[in-house]
């Protein structure tokens, strides 16, 4: 135990292979460490528990920013079975691709070699030599250093050797590290919707090896990836990657060249282009459904199957969101569409009809999603750009038959564009605010036999769970002391009083605060016992329930 523990002794989840058996283990060379058998190998290690980290991480150098990770389902061809695939696709706006940061380095390499063998075959002997940037009609190249400041410099930091003295051979390694690549990153291109975009295939076991990197074309930019298993292909699995060509923002709404969505094989962990389709939007969701490909085209609903030479529509909703479709997911017949600005909408296909229809909507609103999970089939989260978490239900009594003969509904619905009011309202099961823009939201276990959680990340890197409690008893547990907490840190981490910051845009709702409850422990010791009195509990049970709670989640 140290100060980052506060005294306590905490248990850490431990990221190894699954052992069989394990003791402790003590030598001059080890002095702590663990023996274990692993099947049939005998193993002694050592666990490198740093204080205060409840995780590991591998930083892993991406070409370009990342946007989007699926994993690809496991395949059982001999190079990678039992092996964890994932499908990451990287983007970035104001950036050369790697095509032209190599043509645009090797100029400015052989410009600067020409400039310099000029200088040497000057007749005074010397002279320092600068190199001017290859220039170009599409294309420029800001230089770190200008053209007078750069002489300026490379004078005064070069020397010739004296009269007489004698120099030490340069070898390869050591040329090689004085001269580096040149690097372009930043807003170096001068024209406005530039983009520079790739699709990496890594195996999650050794991240750092890409097995499959694609670049995009010319300013296209990978916006959205899934996985599909289109009916009457044997079961393969397809990657589906939407692109956007020339994509520029502004107050005026967003334009672009042209967007595709790319049809790939995937063959041992190598991806095979099959086909692209272009598209009217950008597409920034796309979801399996039913052995067909659901594909988010601007504020519109299309549903795909695969065809030889592209892919072929068999229906659309124009506008199934007021706004525009930033998530997409489905489960059955029920499809969840999250909207920019307007919450998420649920939507039945009607396999008779061959139709789409938003049934069911949020009637708060206002919600700009950023992401979003489904817990059932009645029930998803969702987070939006302002670090809010909601889960929103539909009611008991609600039905989703929205089948109508005539059509008349689904007509006006469309001529309308107010395809995103929905009959029924969803109900808001709970309300929090995390404090910061939410990314990432997942259902998952994060150790074997522990409770399952919804997990989310923000855009600073921090993970938290959202863990559901076990009874009412729990429940009523927690809600009593964190009342109590609130007292004894009205301002609590923030500053700010902690319900109002909690409530920061729609009010808490049946979620606990699990840092201000961990903060239990940091009391004096009578505050201990004055809220442990009013829990019918000691300190220490009220310490030990804390951590029952941590423990089932970790």
């Amino acid at each position: 135990a140290d100060a980052s523990t506060k005294g306590k002794v905490e248990a850490a989840p431990l990221t190894y292979d699954a052992l069989d058996s394990a003791a402790a283990f003590r030598s001059e060379q080890c002095p702590e460490g663990i023996v274990a058998v692993a099947r049939d190998t005998l193993r002694i290690f050592v666990a490198d528990l740093r204080p205060g980290q409840t995780f590991n991480q591998t930083v892993v150098p991406t070409r370009y920013s990342p946007r989007r990770v699926v994993a690809l389902p496991p395949s059982s061809t001999q190079t990678t079975a039992g092996r964890t695939l994932l499908l990451v696709i990287e983007a970035d706006q104001h950036r050369y691709n790697d095509a032209e940061r190599k043509t645009l380095g090797q100029l400015a390499t052989q410009t600067g070699a020409g400039a310099t063998t000029a200088g040497a075959a000057a007749p005074n002997g010397g002279g320092v030599a600068t190199a001017a940037a290859p220039t170009g009609d599409d294309m420029d190249v800001d230089m770190d250093i200008d053209d007078d400041d750069g002489a300026a410099k490379a004078a005064a930091t070069t020397t010739t050797p004296a009269a007489g003295e004698e120099t030490e051979p340069s070898s390869p390694e050591e040329d090689e590290d004085a001269a580096p690549a040149v690097q372009i990153m930043g807003p170096t291109p001068p024209q406005p919707g530039k983009w520079a975009s790739c699709v990496r295939v890594i195996d999650a076991a050794k991240p750092d090896e890409a097995l499959e990197l694609l670049e995009l074309g010319e300013s296209e930019a990978a916006v959205s990836c899934a996985t599909c298993v289109f009916a009457g292909r044997g079961g393969e699995c397809f990657v589906a990657v939407g692109t956007a060509r020339g994509l520029r923002f502004g107050p005026n709404g967003r334009t672009h060249h042209g967007c595709f969505v790319h049809i790939y094989r995937l063959l041992d962990a190598r991806l095979v282009l099959l086909h692209k389709t272009e598209i009217h939007d950008v597409p920034l969701a796309l979801c399996e459904f039913n052995g067909r490909l659901l594909v988010a085209v601007g504020k519109a609903l299309r549903l795909y199957d695969l065809g030889k030479r592209k892919l072929l529509r068999k229906t659309e909703h124009q506008s199934i969101v007021p706004n525009l479709v930033v998530r997409l997911d489905a489960l059955g017949d029920r499809i969840y569409v999250a909207d920019a600005t307007e919450s998420v909408a649920f939507v039945k296909y009607a396999r008779e009809t061959n139709r789409f229809q938003a049934f069911a909507d949020d009637p708060a609103g206002g919600k700009a999603v950023s992401a979003m999970c489904v817990l059932d089939y009645d029930t998803v989260a969702v987070a939006d750009k302002f670090g809010n978490v909601a889960v929103l239900r539909l009611p008991a009594d609600a039905d989703d038959d929205v089948d109508d003969p005539s059509g008349a509904a689904l007509y006006f619905a469309d001529a309308s564009g107010a395809a995103g009011a929905g009959v029924h309202k969803l109900d808001t099961l709970a309300a929090y605010h995390v404090g910061s823009a939410v990314t990432a939201l997942r259902k998952a276990r994060l150790a074997a036999g522990a409770d399952e959680g919804l997990i989310y990340a923000t855009v600073d890197g921090a993970i938290g769970a959202l863990v559901p409690t076990k009874s009412r008893d729990d429940r009523d547990f927690f809600v009593m002391l964190e009342m109590h907490l609130r007292q004894d840190y009205p301002h609590f981490l923030t500053g700010r009083d902690h319900v109002a910051f909690r409530s920061a845009f729609m009010p808490v709702k049946h979620v606990v605060d699990g840092d201000l409850c961990d903060a239990f422990t940091d009391l004096p010791l009578a505050t201990q016992k004055t809220i442990a009195a009013d829990l019918d509990r000691t300190p220490a049970e009220v310490a030990k329930k804390i951590e029952d709670a941590r423990h089932r989640l970790l």
